[in-house]
């Protein structure tokens, strides 16, 4: 079920990552695109157990635009009566 999710994401996971859409270009020159599609499958998946192992975010995240994304939903979260305390939410009574 997971690889299901993951190949129909794959793209928009290499498109927003440089390093992944290189590799991608590199082999793609030379082997089938489904045969690299799902190593890079692999490696994303390989990137999100070693982001969840070691509780961080990913090496090429764009640190401003994830900033902005944040405070958009903490005022999200406070119209719809959320409260956020530390790392935990709780909804308003």
């Amino acid at each position: 079920m997971t690889m299901v999710f993951l190949s129909q994401c794959v793209y928009h996971c290499r498109d927003a990552d440089q390093n992944l859409s290189r590799w991608y270009d590199k082999l793609t020159e030379y082997k089938k695109k489904g045969l690299v599609r799902m190593g890079l499958c692999r490696r994303v998946i390989t990137q999100l157990y070693q982001m969840l192992k070691k509780d961080e975010y990913c090496y090429h995240m764009d640190t401003t635009n994830h900033d902005t994304k944040m405070t958009v939903y903490r005022s999200f979260l406070a119209k719809q009566g959320v409260r956020i305390e530390g790392d935990a939410y709780k909804i308003a009574s």
